[in-house]
């Protein structure tokens, strides 16, 4: 009989994965910000750094959320596969 572990997808992995899913919640304000910002009248270089510090606070907020969301499924022990053997 062989003991072994059982392989998941790293935290990081998986959080990656969850914010790129849902890569529209972040596309959207930005887009949005900088369309507003640009028909205001505003510098360029004033619309691109606004817009891109909501993409990075909406990506964070996804990201907080994921990897709650993923801590939350993750087991207090490694689960372990036992493989019989013949």
């Amino acid at each position: 009989m062989m003991v072994t572990p059982h392989r998941s997808r790293s935290l990081s992995s998986r959080v990656l994965h969850s914010v790129a899913k849902r890569w529209a919640t972040v596309t959207v304000p930005m887009v949005l910000t900088a369309t507003l910002l640009l028909a205001l009248g505003q510098p360029l270089l004033l619309v691109v750094g606004l817009s891109l510090v909501i993409a990075a606070g909406i990506t964070g907020l996804l990201a907080v959320q994921a990897a709650r969301r993923h801590l939350r499924t993750i087991p207090s022990r490694t689960p372990f596969r036992v493989a019989e053997s013949e």
